[in-house]
């Protein structure tokens, strides 16, 4: 806007009689005006992309680190023996609760290490056009967690005040899964909590270890700007293409008019793609912008409930083979966005079938108290009591 309303006191007011290209005092500067151009075009168009890879980077990373860490998660509940005593489950079950209320806590603390920056350094990682202010919204973050009841309060005061939650965490992952490697089960010493060869067992553990990794590449995103001298110079260069387009409009164009439309595109245009670059450039926070890491949290935490209302529970098998051959299961399949086929008995042995053990019978809701979930502030953090 400034621009477009001193292209317009320009036209009016300077140089009235000889306007276009025929004006002796600009015509000689636009070869010259155009290799400017040119230039601050190219490190524009430079830094979105790179604004843009960061950005896209950035929520790749965080979908991966959810992804492996449930894979973990699941893979160990997968895991563990089958308990015949109510002693045996019992122990299995107070395994799998305390590690999904660990890969609960472990991703809200990746989350929010990842968004938080001190608000003293804020202004040097951020770009030049950014305030500090941007690090202290960072720290108002909230997080939800499964609950900690029944957690060890010297544990949690220890993670309260650990400069490393999410090596914290991970450590007492690795520490726990180790444990019930070798831990017998109650009543049945020739089995462990996690009756699997060792070699398997190192898949979710390599899986936790991919998450870490993913952790820190999230945090080079967080911590790494984009470098001050680019920036810098393409500020200063929007700058003086600010100030220079209006004259040059004035005296080329006859129109009053088209002389501030011409300035207002040209200049929005070149403001808005900087403007777009230096908002996207850093996608950790609480702008509007940002990715939203509460919402991953939330359905992180939404999917690990669910599944414990069933998936721990129920077993998946096939009812009866020759039933699953029937022509009253296997006669019409619906097909997305195709109508439905008629399926010879051949094609219907070709396909695995699953049915719920028991399909039709009512079926009880396990008790779940333990997996309520709570409020997470990650630098007021409290253990809950115990729902049980």
């Amino acid at each position: 806007m400034p621009s477009t309303l001193l292209a317009i006191v320009l036209h009016l007011a300077w140089n009235k009689d000889t306007k276009g290209e025929d004006n002796p005092q600009v015509g000689g500067f636009m070869a010259i005006w155009g290799g400017y151009t040119f230039v601050l075009g190219f490190l524009i168009v430079f830094r979105n992309n790179q604004a843009y890879n960061r950005f896209w980077e950035a929520a790749s990373k965080m979908h991966e680190l959810r992804g492996e860490l449930f894979n973990c998660a699941s893979t160990l509940c997968a895991y563990c023996c089958e308990p015949t005593t109510e002693p045996a489950k019992q122990q299995v079950e107070e395994f799998q609760h305390l590690l999904i209320r660990l890969m609960s806590l472990l991703f809200s603390s990746c989350c929010h290490d990842i968004a938080s920056e001190d608000p003293n350094t804020a202004a040097k990682k951020k770009s030049s056009t950014t305030t500090a202010m941007d690090g202290v919204k960072a720290h108002n973050l909230k997080m939800q967690v499964m609950d900690l009841g029944g957690m060890c309060e010297q544990s949690l005061y220890h993670l309260n005040h650990a400069p490393s939650r999410c090596e914290v965490i991970s450590q007492w992952i690795y520490r726990l899964i180790v444990q019930k490697a070798r831990e017998e089960v109650v009543g049945n010493p020739k089995i462990k909590v996690l009756d699997v060869p060792p070699p398997i067992l190192g898949r979710p553990l390599a899986d936790l270890a991919s998450a870490l990794a993913d952790v820190y590449r999230a945090r080079k995103i967080a911590e790494i700007p984009f470098p001050f001298p680019y920036a810098q110079m393409i500020l200063d260069m929007l700058l003086v293409f600010s100030i220079v387009t209006p004259v040059l409009a004035s005296q080329l164009v006859s129109s009053t008019a088209m002389a501030a439309l011409a300035t207002f595109c040209v200049t929005a245009g070149y403001w808005a793609l900087f403007h777009i670059a230096d908002e996207i450039d850093q996608p950790f926070g609480m702008d509007p912008n940002d990715l939203k890491l509460n919402n991953m949290q939330r359905d992180f935490n939404e999917t690990w409930h669910d599944l414990a209302l069933w998936g721990w529970e129920l077993k998946v098998c096939l009812a009866s083979f020759s039933h699953a051959l029937s022509g009253n299961v296997a006669s019409h399949v619906q097909q997305s966005g195709m109508e439905s086929k008629a399926m010879t008995p051949a094609v219907a042995a070709s396909m695995v079938l699953l049915f719920w053990s028991g399909f039709g019978a009512e079926l009880a809701e396990p008790c779940i108290g333990r997996l309520s979930i709570t409020s997470f502030e990650g630098f007021n953090m409290k253990p809950s009591r115990c729902l049980v």
